[in-house]
């Protein structure tokens, strides 16, 4: 189930261990991202398998405004894994 979280929900998943999935475009990224996000295209969501194998690690899924990053988080729960949160407002409302 996918689970729409807060910044500051955000803030607690981080500190106890969840992995920040950045799907904005590289040049975004590039600029700037949360430490220790992994860009991913979309596209290839399936290559998580090999980064993150075990299912049960924590993923939050992030864009730049949250919308976008709702179908990823999506594709996560379909290959399997079982905490996923989409971070409301995206990586903008998280610097605001």
């Amino acid at each position: 189930m996918l689970k729409n979280i807060t910044k500051n929900e955000a803030r607690i998943l981080l500190e106890n261990h969840a992995k920040v999935i950045d799907i904005r475009d590289k040049s975004d990224f590039n600029r700037s991202h949360l430490k220790g996000s992994l860009n991913i295209e979309p596209q290839d969501i399936e290559n998580i398998l090999n980064i993150y194998p075990d299912k049960n690690t924590m993923l939050i899924v992030v864009c730049a405004s949250g919308i976008r990053s709702i179908a990823v988080a999506e594709m996560l729960i379909d290959l399997g894994y079982k905490e996923v949160y989409n971070l409301l407002g995206g990586y903008d409302e998280y610097f605001k």
